[in-house]
């Protein structure tokens, strides 16, 4: 579990409930897609008595906290990205070509003319090194 900022105290200040038994049971709610019920009985098998009305309101009230704060630290990733396997003649033996194609959606138009490689299509491997 990420550790949060030296500020987090004060977010928690005035809870009955330790941070910590907080942030395990929001992390719980949204990592594992379980109910409020169902995390009240994790917490239960781990000796801590909580109401899932509880979970619910810890839930609604630090959720948007968290996913500021993860958004700080958040990089942005490609929305998708497929490989192409093609079967070439370089010095004049026959081998295969495997390429990516990344979210910018630029494939190579003669897979044979390796100069029209641009950059957001780049080799992976070649032949037996693969």
């Amino acid at each position: 579990m990420p550790q949060l900022p030296s500020d987090t105290p004060a977010l928690f200040k005035g809870r009955h409930f330790d941070r910590l038994l907080i942030i395990q049971s929001v992390w719980w709610y949204i990592t594992y897609k379980l109910s409020y019920r169902d995390v009240c009985e994790l917490m239960a098998e781990r000796g801590v008595s909580v109401v899932h009305t509880t979970v619910m309101r810890w839930v609604q009230h630090y959720l948007p906290v968290f996913e500021k704060r993860w958004k700080k630290y958040a990089k942005p990733v490609s929305s998708s990205w497929r490989v192409d396997e093609t079967y070439i003649r370089v010095k004049g033996r026959w081998t295969y070509l495997y390429l990516y194609e990344s979210y910018t959606k630029n494939w190579i138009e003669d897979q044979s003319d390796l100069s029209t490689i641009s950059v957001a299509t780049k080799p992976l491997c070649w032949g037996e090194a693969c």
